[in-house]
């Protein structure tokens, strides 16, 4: 390709449509969002009224280049570093009597005003059927796992919230707890608490669930004191060249623990559980190769093992809201990133029977019988198996809006969505067709020609002006 004439500028496909309120009233645009996934270990009980240790991050990003938003440091470090010490919880026993319910929530949209944890907030105080089986009013401890992979020499900060109560010391303790059973003689791991001078909680999920219930006990675990360490923050440079995978397995077993002390009740680590808890650190370099890189990408054996991706290479932007929110999605409204999440958290909770995987009872092929069950690894290589886990999509997009059969529209921001009160309302607008024109490269041989051409014109204009020049000076002197 020679030259290439670009027509982008970036026209909508209804004027007068400025606002958000307006293109949505004109069809013209969707609003940001997609599907959070939450998931519960063991599985949800519909008697069961243990508090709930519920345990979040993040799986969006955002940059000024939508297709190239990774995210790696911020947040994903977090999403790999929970999901490694999820896997290693699935290795203790019996979890069904641990003394507390351990919920696993990971959101999507949290880039874009907390869409992902605000309506999910939303669905519990409103009893949707994506939260069936939680109760707001249970959620006795919050642990945010924050951007974990640039943490120096293994040290980590502990920003808290709601200080004095008796559930976020708890947290704080089993922090420490943690943190010490992983110390040896080769390393030391440390959990520090965040400066006192700071303002409060940084920018995280755990924010509208503070704003929902002042006395919420919550902890966010980061790589950072009073400022952030990531220089890429949000940007199409934060990827996977600037974080350290060892540095994520610490912090995965540093949560791993510090969520076994809490679900179980237990005050230390034995030898025999941090055996059982140990990190598959193999699990963690998959995770970023496989979310982190386009080679292998998507198509990666852990990926394409659980779904059929739509893409090789990851994309971590949250994209726009499609389809009827009160309905059960279906797979091609829900990005690859939630889907492979579903999945891998469906199946990492599953329950088992005398150490047999119920999914080894029956494949999906057609359907599960259970309504406890859902299909886990359904693609088009394999039928997937019918496993006991609580795991679900939770719709996330601005609780300002509402989805009716004319389509969107906005509502005015809820009493019980402090922050709703500054929602711009996110959309993404249609626009127009895109033109280009592209102008091949011709072979050598006819570049050679024309540039002996481009001669030979020049060498008989030159000498045609001489004849002429010539000739008209004759006449002049015959006058």
């Amino acid at each position: 390709m020679n030259v290439a004439e670009f027509d982008l500028v970036m026209q909508t496909t209804k004027v007068g449509t400025s606002t958000s309120e307006a293109c949505l009233s004109a069809s013209s645009c969707l609003p940001l969002g997609g599907y959070s996934v939450w998931s519960s270990l063991p599985p949800i009980s519909s008697s069961s009224s243990k508090e709930i240790v519920l345990v979040i991050t993040s799986m969006d990003s955002a940059s000024i280049f939508r297709d190239t938003t990774l995210g790696a440091d911020s947040p994903l470090s977090g999403l790999v570093a929970l999901l490694a010490s999820l896997d290693a919880l699935a290795n203790i026993s019996s979890p069904e009597n641990w003394n507390r319910q351990l919920v696993v929530a990971v959101f999507t949209g949290e880039a874009w005003g907390y869409l992902g944890s605000r309506q999910f907030l939303n669905q519990l105080s409103s009893g949707g059927s994506s939260v069936q089986g939680l109760d707001q009013s249970r959620i006795y401890q919050i642990l945010e796992v924050g951007s974990v992979a640039q943490a120096m020499d293994n040290v980590f900060y502990a920003h808290f919230q709601n200080e004095g109560s008796a559930a976020t010391v708890e947290i704080l303790e089993a922090l420490q707890v943690a943190a010490t059973s992983l110390n040896s003689a080769s390393a030391e791991v440390l959990v520090n608490n965040a400066s006192d001078t700071n303002p409060g909680i940084p920018p995280s999920s755990l924010m509208p669930f503070v704003h929902a219930n002042k006395s919420m006990s919550g902890v966010i675990l980061t790589e950072f004191n009073s400022v952030y360490m990531n220089k890429y923050y949000h940007s199409s440079m934060d990827i996977s060249g600037q974080i350290n995978t060892s540095t994520i397995a610490v912090a995965a077993s540093l949560v791993a623990r510090t969520l076994y002390i809490l679900a179980s009740g237990q005050s230390n680590i034995t030898s025999s559980v941090a055996d059982l808890l140990t990190v598959n650190e193999s699990l963690i370099e998959q995770l970023v190769s496989c979310l982190l890189t386009c080679n292998p990408g998507m198509s990666c054996d852990l990926v394409s093992g659980f779904i059929t991706p739509s893409q090789t290479c990851p994309n971590h932007y949250v994209g726009v809201f499609t389809g009827d929110p009160s309905e059960s999605p279906i797979t091609e409204n829900i990005d690859d990133t939630a889907r492979f999440i579903w999945n891998f958290l469906a199946n990492r909770t599953a329950l088992t029977i005398n150490g047999t995987d119920t999914g080894a009872i029956m494949d999906c092929s057609t359907g599960c019988s259970d309504s406890d069950q859902v299909c886990v690894g359904s693609t088009v290589e394999h039928k997937g198996v019918c496993v006991h886990s609580t795991t679900r999509y939770v719709p996330a997009y601005s609780t300002r809006l509402h989805y009716t059969a004319s389509g969107w529209q906005t509502l005015p921001p809820s009493s019980t969505d402090v922050l709703g009160n500054v929602d711009p309302v996110y959309t993404e607008s249609y626009w127009r067709v895109l033109g280009v024109r592209i102008f091949m490269k011709e072979s050598s041989a006819f570049d050679t020609w024309i540039l002996i051409m481009g001669m030979a014109i020049t060498v008989v204009s030159f000498m045609t002006i001489l004849s002429m020049k010539s000739a008209f000076k004759k006449r002049l002197k015959h006058a």
